[in-house]
């Protein structure tokens, strides 16, 4: 029998996170989380209920908001509804966290990145057209940043990974081939100003 999927309210975790033992609100959570286990249902986050969680609040809400994640994490896991803006065009219930909209992605895509920096220094070198084409090519832009272990640890634009991405060295690594497209997205994801696909990094 195929498992029941199930989307909660930010009103329903609200509850359930700081329910007292034994209220109604605990038994419910605790149902869930049974049924979760057991695999009678998947419960999806949503990007309504994300972006409330992530919204900036005060230091002294930081441990209300961790226990908040704590509890989607728990019952939610890497489950996830579409944006609403992608029903009806192929995309399903995702099994890898991605609650936002499908056309942002692009813009977290570290492929893109790399295009997007190598384009904008080639500019900012004042190339022609040619050799900006040249310099685009992977290999020459590799080969310009081995020269110099201090490139690449800026973004000479407002890039969605963040700068931190670039600071921590992971961009460079990237570009360099010392890590895989996937784990420089996820070193991003990790990061405080990275895109957040996912909540197990704020637990």
């Amino acid at each position: 029998m195929r498992s029941v999927r199930l989307h909660l309210d930010t009103s329903d975790y609200a509850a359930m996170y700081c329910a007292l033992p034994g209220s109604d609100w605990a038994k419910v959570r605790d149902f869930l989380k049974g049924m979760v286990e057991l695999g009678k249902i998947r419960i999806g986050l949503s990007y309504h209920v994300v972006i409330e969680l992530l919204q900036k609040a005060t230091p002294q809400y930081r441990e209300d908001r961790l226990a908040r994640a704590r509890l989607l994490v728990e019952l939610c896991g890497k489950n996830a509804f579409p944006y609403p803006t992608d029903l009806g065009q192929g995309d399903k219930f995702s099994t890898e966290g991605l609650w936002i909209p499908r056309i942002e992605l692009k813009d977290f895509e570290v492929e893109n990145i790399v295009d997007h920096y190598a384009d904008t220094v080639a500019r900012q070198l004042n190339l022609s057209r040619p050799q900006r084409r040249a310099f685009s090519k992977r290999r020459n832009f590799v080969k310009w940043a081995r020269a110099d272990e201090r490139r690449l640890r800026e973004f000479p634009w407002s890039a969605p990974f963040g700068p931190k991405f670039a600071e921590s060295g992971e961009f460079c690594r990237y570009v360099l081939g010392k890590i895989t497209r996937a784990e420089s997205q996820q070193q991003a994801a990790m990061l405080p100003d990275g895109p957040c696909k996912y909540l197990q990094h704020v637990v």
